[in-house]
């Protein structure tokens, strides 16, 4: 099992994050990064862009540069990885809150780094046609790499990459009971209230119990 980096300490891959932390609603950022033979590329400037991500958000990055740089040093020698290409994901959330949008006056911020190696089989570039979903270039949220990427996967849907293209998506989460829930796929009316009806009869089944996702 993979061994990652959690706000100051190593430990085995697992749900790193509490079913009320704010990655649940968009309340983070996140930057992926290449290295090469353990050489770090361009570090300076995806620690930037990390940091003005997160500031926009105006949630704190209590790390430097430099104590990064080890950390993700630390994560080669822990792991064992020989020379090759490997990809670095670094994961910031205003961490666990309260519910609702307002966002809590001492956030518990939350700060993970994962060191994977780097695939070498890419498929074809293909030009994206969606006509249903569009990305709003107009907001702020456009202009940085938040979590919050549900238009990208709804777009990809419409464009029938999922067909195309073996996709994945997997899911985790500190509760047993929310991963029960996924799994079961039932939602009653008033959770889809502000879905458009195009995409509800294309991805949900109407039952007498709610909406049904479609298997497919």
């Amino acid at each position: 099992m993979t061994v990652i980096w959690h706000n100051g300490t190593f430990k085995k891959e697992e749900p790193i994050f509490a079913f009320n932390d704010r990655i649940r609603i968009g309340d983070g950022v996140f930057d992926t990064m290449l290295a090469v033979n353990g050489f770090l590329i361009h570090t300076d400037l995806h620690f930037d862009r990390l940091v003005r991500h997160a500031t926009a958000l105006q949630i704190p990055v209590p790390m430097k540069i430099e104590a990064f740089v080890r950390n993700v040093q630390a994560l080669f020698e822990r792991n064992e990885y020989p020379e090759g290409r490997y990809v670095i994901n670094t994961l910031i959330s205003r961490g666990p809150a309260e519910r609702g949008l307002a966002t809590p006056e001492n956030p518990n911020v939350q700060i993970a780094i994962r060191v994977t190696p780097a695939t070498t089989d890419f498929p074809e570039i293909h030009a994206i046609l969606a006509k249903t979903t569009r990305r709003n270039e107009g907001s702020p949220l456009s202009q940085i790499k938040s979590v919050n990427y549900g238009v990208m996967v709804m777009a990809l849907q419409e464009a029938d990459w999922f067909e195309r293209m073996p996709i994945e998506i997997d899911a985790s989460d500190a509760s047993p009971a929310a991963i029960a829930r996924a799994r079961r796929g039932l939602y009653r009316e008033r959770a889809l209230r502000n879905l458009p009806a195009e995409l509800r009869s294309t991805y949900f089944e109407a039952t007498s119990g709610g909406w049904q996702i479609d298997p497919q």
